[in-house]
């Protein structure tokens, strides 16, 4: 009875001895789904990073040529996307210039909105021009962190000054964009976000020309997922525009 427990005993504890590794044998299926995982996680961050539901505000300074004077402005702008191709956006800015000599714009560019002063007549006035635009985009995955970006809004501006009273104007007009989107360098808790392309804006409004086409490069910084800020340079015929936001994805 003894010698029976006794290899009884001895058969368990070697059955519960783990089996020495064998560096030949194949890995296990888990081992295979934790190398997948752990290869995929970058560009499953950089894709969710290029997100088109969000809320968006910052400051923008255009450098107007026809007035030799730079606006001070703030924007908001609303995105969201649909069935994760699609997104329609609302934006509303507002412009300001001050202390600008009309009568040296007259006749030219935005100064066409200034109906009656003509050159040589020194007019200073402030300006402000509030802009809404509406509009709907594309968005398509061209690789595993970039998209390609399609956009047209309806525009409307509503001008005034402080010391020309005739100048109380609205108009309307449209906006189309294409451009770029790459998470450059990913990292565990966001990415870097180079952008640009081309947009043609058809606008009486503040610029120095109505219709142009203009240049724009960006880079925005994803600390987290859902915050990030962006710096965005703009070239427009002889005007030119820099700006700095806050995102919030939602």
């Amino acid at each position: 009875m003894l010698s029976f427990c006794t290899v009884a005993l001895a058969s368990a504890s070697l059955l519960s001895t783990p089996a020495p590794l064998d560096p030949l044998a194949a890995p296990e299926p888990a081992a295979f789904e934790r190398m997948f995982a752990a290869a995929a996680v970058p560009q499953a961050a950089g894709r969710s990073l290029l997100g088109y539901t969000y809320i968006e505000g910052g400051y923008f300074s255009t450098d107007v040529d026809a007035y030799d004077e730079a606006t001070d402005s703030v924007y908001l702008r609303g995105s969201l996307d649909l069935f994760d191709l699609f997104y329609l956006y609302v934006e509303y800015a507002k412009e300001d210039l001050e202390n600008v000599d009309v009568g040296a714009a007259g006749g030219t560019g935005g100064g066409k909105l200034l109906a009656g002063v003509g050159p040589g007549t020194s007019t200073f006035g402030d300006f402000s021009n509030r802009q809404f635009a509406l509009g709907v985009g594309v968005h398509l995955p061209l690789a595993e962190r970039v998209d390609v970006v399609g956009e047209a809004a309806w525009l409307y501006a509503d001008i005034d000054s402080d010391q020309l009273t005739n100048l109380d104007d609205t108009n309307d007009g449209w906006t189309a964009f294409t451009g770029l989107r790459w998470i450059a360098l990913p990292w565990p808790t966001g990415g870097l976000e180079l952008n640009g392309g081309a947009r043609w804006t058809d606008l009486q409004a503040l610029l120095s020309e109505d219709e142009v086409l203009s240049w724009e490069v960006g880079a925005r910084a994803h600390f987290l997922e859902f915050a990030s800020v962006g710096l965005r340079y703009q070239i427009q015929e002889d005007d030119s525009t820099y700006a700095l936001n806050a995102r919030l994805s939602l």
